[in-house]
């Protein structure tokens, strides 16, 4: 039985994540998404901070051929998931975040997107 509450799109992305580990060192890895809704993202990277670990997250969506300039989502979330990397060697280490309370003015993903 379905349990997600949001359509999920598969769109793979790079993608930034940023949080504070256990010594409030602030921590900064990059990964691909494997598929994004309103509420969360599914992120593969090669480090993955702990369930519940409140995170930053900056994803590129898309560029401006011939331009600077870019479509980017920046929000902020936290860890609903994180799965370690699976025997078989295609699969890698992953993390799904969702927002994690519901708050007005929020934006793509859930969470509140950064100014």
């Amino acid at each position: 039985m379905e349990l997600r509450k949001a359509v999920r799109y598969a769109l793979q992305v790079p993608t930034v994540f940023i949080w504070k580990d256990l010594n409030g060192i602030e921590q900064r890895v990059e990964g691909r998404t494997r598929d994004i809704s309103i509420s969360g993202a599914y992120v593969f990277a090669r480090v993955c901070p702990p369930e519940g670990t409140s995170v930053k997250v900056d994803m590129l969506l898309a560029t401006v051929p011939n331009s600077p300039r870019s479509l980017r989502l920046n929000a902020q979330g936290r860890v609903v998931r994180a799965e370690r990397p699976a025997i078989r060697a295609a699969e890698r280490p992953g993390a799904a975040a969702g927002r994690a309370e519901p708050r007005r003015g929020g934006g793509a993903l859930g969470a509140t997107p950064r100014p």
